[in-house]
């Protein structure tokens, strides 16, 4: 019981130190209905079909090669994957168990169990199919300590620690191809922490050029990285929308080189290359 609970504290921490609250907005619809109990069907069943999307959309983003940077963020999915898998087990066994509260009200008739194999399947196999489901899911989860495992294992690169590292990283990865500009770095710390507390960065911007010879700068700002073409900018300070692309990856501290993949592909899109 200790080692569930051991495993099952990956993904624990993992919320408790979630600063952008991502995880509070993706489960703040699920939070309401459970905290406000669990009275009506529409509920459970709204709450089955939310997980039955969220493990859909865990799927297709562990297609990206930029899914997750670090070992403990691995650890940190396979922990939360594990106790979706234990509860699913739970679930199912309760589910099993509630047919026969249902034939207790007198909703439904639990049949006797098929005499022969090529009769109809009913209620009663369907109650064994989950039961059986369930046991098969406990055994999953004995091999949840593979998590603890993954958050072991040492990461041997450097990720930065707050916006100007990453826009300083993203520029030199650019290389020749891109100019850093910080003659607009903000150098006071408390102003500084306010401005990463309000989702803005550090000042500094990085000028780059595509290959149709436009100039665009890549920057931080209300929470989100993004391209400014800067022929784009009237006089006024109003940005065009043609020239105004926002990176998929917002995590102010995010991987250098998975920026500048965002970056490349921004800028040899069809709609950047016809702003161009």
């Amino acid at each position: 019981m200790q080692q569930s609970k051991e495993w099952r504290t990956l993904w624990q921490e993992f919320d408790e130190n979630d600063a952008r609250r991502l995880i509070s907005d993706a489960c703040g619809g699920i939070r309401l209905c459970t905290d406000e109990g669990m009275h009506d069907p529409e509920k459970v069943i709204a709450l089955g079909i939310a997980g039955a999307e969220a493990a859909e959309g865990i799927v297709a983003g562990l297609d990206s090669e930029w899914a997750l940077y670090t070992p403990k963020q691995a650890a940190a999915l396979a922990s939360a994957l594990f106790a979706q898998v234990h509860a699913v087990g739970a679930a199912l066994e309760k589910l099993g168990a509630f047919l026969y509260v249902m034939a207790a009200r007198g909703d439904v008739e639990m049949p006797q169990f098929r005499a022969e194999s090529d009769e109809p399947p009913n209620l009663s196999d369907a109650e064994i199919g989950i039961g059986r489901a369930a046991e098969e899911i406990h055994g999953v989860v004995s091999r949840a300590d593979s998590a603890l495992v993954l958050a072991d294992v040492p990461y041997l690169g450097k990720l930065p620690t707050d916006a100007h590292q990453t826009i300083t990283a993203v520029a030199g990865l650019l290389g020749d191809t891109a100019k850093l500009i910080d003659d607009h770095h903000v150098q006071d710390a408390a102003e500084l922490a306010d401005q990463y507390h309000e989702g803005f960065g550090c000042g500094c911007r990085v000028e780059l050029t595509d290959t149709a010879g436009a100039v665009w700068e890549f920057a931080r700002g209300d929470s989100e990285w993004c391209l400014v073409r800067l022929d784009g900018i009237s006089d006024d300070g109003y940005i065009r929308d043609d020239a105004w692309i926002q990176l998929a990856n917002s995590q102010a501290t995010a991987h250098p080189a998975h920026l500048v993949l965002l970056i490349r592909r921004a800028l040899t899109a069809p709609s950047a290359a016809a702003a161009s």
